[in-house]
């Protein structure tokens, strides 16, 4: 029995402009992430670890961005085979190729610049399918596919990247997997595991397990549904194991919209967004609908701008949000000229229109105003 850490999609000089404040922090997660495999393969007993293409987010990362990469996979007490992806494609302007990578790469770093077979452990054979260019005629994997015969003896384990059709939203995609091919080549022996990169969530694709997305160990996105994990494998010639070990610490959070209409709503939103956990690591999508006061909304708006300070990002769609002055406390502090304006935009909230809009962001900005100052305007 073998054992060994299948991993993807490092995506490392990933950037993230949205972040209020946390941009180094985002950096730093994701080479934390590959600190906790070094313990993952310590605890596990792993012989090797696989990294199925974007260790790099691109080819022109920054100068620190190699170096800090290289210090996190030096504390990995195991060989680390590299495959290139679609973003970090082993082309004539490779980081791979960089003196900055060359020259300090670890002894236990490994580029697989090509599809030679490599001897990882004993009995074990690895075959690599790496991009050469970002957006590939065909994929790599299938050329090498192609080129194999069934193993009689021992284990081999492929590394792949790219989106398999079925699984696939844009499936047209010149570089898609195919999963009749990858099924048929794990069902006659001419793979006993497929290691998959490219999508960003945990997935198994076949139904025993064989061929496997590990997924970014950190998320990066919206709209993945499972990131933040890495595939420890216990492999032999009769069969696969596969357990699920937790990297990340990052979420990109998108609840279900929120509807208010009173202001218990509107506490009850703040109080859950202030009992959260983790804030400066979660990036946060809200959108919120309903009719409330606009003396709620003020309240909203005061709540959720203090909040904005404590998240990584927090971003709150309140376009199908609409407000009232009906029942709306405090316009009666405002006076002369002030007073005369509120009458004014409460009319145009009453009316509804195109004008209802400007007319409810400008009462909620007097509201706010009046509250800072802390006296009637």
């Amino acid at each position: 029995m073998t054992t060994f850490l299948h991993t993807s999609d490092w995506q490392l000089g990933m950037t993230r402009r949205f972040l209020n404040d946390g941009s180094d922090d985002f950096a730093k997660a994701r080479l934390d992430a590959v600190r906790r495999m070094a313990d993952i393969v310590r605890e596990r007993g792993c012989s090797f670890v696989v990294v199925c293409g974007d260790v790099f987010d691109s080819n022109q990362v920054a100068p620190a961005t190699v170096s800090r990469a290289l210090g996190a996979m030096r504390s990995i007490p195991a060989p680390v085979y590299l495959l290139p992806g679609n973003h970090d494609a082993f082309n004539d302007a490779t980081v791979y190729r960089h003196p900055r990578f060359t020259s300090h790469k670890p002894d236990n770093v490994v580029v697989v610049a090509d599809s030679r077979p490599i001897a990882a452990a004993d009995g074990v054979e690895l075959v690599g399918a790496p991009f050469f260019e970002r957006e590939p005629d065909g994929n790599p994997l299938h050329d090498v596919l192609a080129g194999l015969e069934p193993m009689t003896v021992g284990v081999r384990i492929l590394l792949g990247h790219g989106a398999v059709d079925r699984l696939a939203q844009q499936s047209e995609s010149p570089s898609r997997l195919s999963f009749d091919l990858l099924q048929a080549a794990v069902d006659d022996g001419r793979a006993s595991y497929i290691a998959l990169g490219d999508k960003h969530s945990f997935q198994q694709v076949d139904a025993a397990g064989r061929i496997l997305y590990s997924g970014t160990p950190e998320a990066t996105a919206f709209r993945e549904p499972d990131p933040g994990w890495v595939a420890v494998v216990d492999i032999d010639p009769l069969g696969v194991r596969v357990d699920k070990v937790r990297t990340g610490a990052w979420t990109f959070a998108e609840p279900e919209e929120e509807s208010l209409h009173c202001r218990d709503d509107v506490l009850n939103l703040l109080s859950r967004l202030k009992t959260m956990r983790d804030k400066d690591r979660c990036v946060l999508r809200l959108t919120v609908s309903g009719l409330i006061t606009l003396a709620e909304l003020d309240e909203l708006h005061a709540g959720l701008e203090h909040e904005s300070h404590l998240f990584a990002s927090l971003d709150c769609d309140l376009s199908a949000l609409h407000a009232t002055a009906e029942g709306a406390l405090g316009f009666d502090q405002f006076t002369g000229f002030a007073a005369e304006t509120v009458a004014v935009l409460r009319e145009t909230l009453a009316q509804g229109g195109d004008d209802a809009r400007t007319a409810q962001g400008a009462l909620s900005l007097l509201l706010s105003l009046s509250r800072e100052d802390g006296h009637a305007l």
